[in-house]
């Protein structure tokens, strides 16, 4: 009996039209938020395409910036700069200081951090790569 009553009242010319406008707001409603979804969607992986042409271009870049002999020797002219001074201290100064007399001034601390840094990159950077070569080869296996 109350399921009759009800039904009559939902079709009823008042409430009917009500309820219906209300459903179709919910479905519109529902309908925008799927096409903002897929809007979002469109926006990420245009992002993501962007980032991976910015990643190649950054890698020309770096490319043609290697293939000139200026920006090529810089690495191995800094190398070779802290190479001679710890070969100045360490040989002249300490291994051959009793016959040669040498004596380096003591080192200010930005140059003895730049030294630390340009034999640190050159002696760790290797096994830097090296590892992190490895730790991807184990990643890669599944």
């Amino acid at each position: 009996m109350l399921e009759f009553i009800v039904g009559k009242i939902l079709s009823s010319a008042i409430v009917g039209p009500a309820i219906n406008g209300l459903l179709q707001g919910q479905k519109n409603k529902l309908d925008a938020l799927g096409t903002h979804e897929a809007r979002v969607e469109r926006v990420a992986i245009q992002a993501q395409q962007n980032d991976i042409r910015e990643a190649a271009i950054n890698a020309e870049v770096v490319k043609a910036e290697q293939g000139h002999w200026v920006t090529r020797s810089i690495r191995p002219i800094m190398g070779l700069a802290a190479a001679i001074l710890a070969w100045k201290i360490l040989v002249w100064d300490l291994a051959l200081g009793q016959w040669t007399n040498g004596s380096t001034d003591k080192l200010s601390s930005q140059a003895f951090w730049l030294e630390t840094t340009i034999v640190i990159a050159y002696m760790g950077g290797r096994t830097a790569e090296s590892i992190a070569t490895k730790i991807t080869n184990v990643f890669k296996r599944d």
